[in-house]
């Protein structure tokens, strides 16, 4: 979740559920104030935003290339995905 790359995601979306496309697109278009403290900031550009309700269905649509790849190059091999340790 922290370390998918928000660009790439967005525009996966944008293609694979055009609906969700523009939430999302409006949410991590650029990166978020995390702190600002004086004249300096930290900020997060990559990942989803911890608490967002839609940052399991940005993840799962994040990896669906990857999943469809592996299907692809291994059709024999069962793949077991969960989205709870």
């Amino acid at each position: 979740f922290n370390t998918i790359n928000r660009q790439a995601t967005l525009h996966n979306i944008k293609s694979i559920c055009p609906p969700l496309y523009q939430i999302l697109v409006n949410t991590y278009r650029a990166p978020v104030r995390c702190i600002i403290c004086g004249d300096g900031e930290i900020t997060s550009s990559e990942g989803t935003t911890q608490g967002d309700p839609l940052a399991m269905a940005m993840y799962a649509l994040a990896v669906k290339p990857l999943i469809g790849e592996l299907k692809s190059d291994a059709p024999g091999v069962k793949q077991v995905w969960c989205r709870h340790l």
